[in-house]
């Protein structure tokens, strides 16, 4: 008879303190809910501003300097003197930007985004390639070099979508396009602080220079 009753009054004594502690846990549950929700409300709305408000980054090469550069998606280039790179965050899927001047790129590869460079009113397409790009505002005219992969060219002037092959060379002005085949090495060896020339006429020789 005394163990059943110490037995009874130990099961009341335990059940009391479950009950208390389960009370408390839900006294305590319903702060964390409530915090919970207001940091998941918020959080959902400056994700939403950030998807609403692109923020516009610009990557710029001082004068008689040269930049190194790796873009959020992946795609590392250069940046020649005087040159600047204008795109959007977020970039992955919206792989856009403005350039001026000229620049060597990199291109990560990605079918379902394809990777854009406008320079005035012309258009340079890829996916993943190797490339260097000269159009430098005052000089009026585009230059693409292929190293690897491919290119779409397009301009206002242009019937058509151009396509690039390696070691070509297209030269886009206001009433022409020329392609060419040539040595992709001579025009990124500025990426070394080299300028290479092998039989090129003086007039491009000056330009370059």
């Amino acid at each position: 008879t005394i163990h059943e009753r110490e037995s009874k009054a130990t099961q009341t004594i335990v059940q009391k303190i479950y009950k208390w502690y389960s009370v408390a846990a839900a006294v305590l549950l319903i702060p964390f809910l409530i915090a919970g929700s207001i940091w998941f409300i918020e959080q959902k709305a400056e994700n939403s501003v950030t998807t609403e408000n692109p923020v516009i980054t610009t990557l710029f090469a001082p004068m008689g300097s040269r930049i190194n550069f790796t873009l959020p998606d992946g795609t590392e280039g250069w940046l020649n003197s005087g040159s600047s790179l204008e795109y959007q965050i977020p970039f992955n899927e919206n792989r856009q930007i403005a350039m001026k001047g000229e620049a060597w790129f990199h291109v990560a590869n990605d079918e379902t985004n394809p990777f854009e460079i406008s320079v005035g009113n012309s258009k340079v397409k890829v996916l993943g390639t190797k490339f260097n790009m000269n159009a430098y505002p005052e000089e009026n005219y585009v230059e693409v070099v292929l190293e690897e992969g491919k290119v779409e060219f397009t301009a206002p002037g242009i019937a058509s979508v151009v396509e690039m092959k390696p070691d070509e060379r297209l030269i886009s002005t206001e009433d022409s396009v020329h392609i060419g085949y040539t040595e992709p090495e001579k025009y990124s060896a500025w990426k070394e602080g080299k300028l290479v020339f092998r039989g090129d006429p003086m007039e491009e020789v000056v330009r370059r220079i």
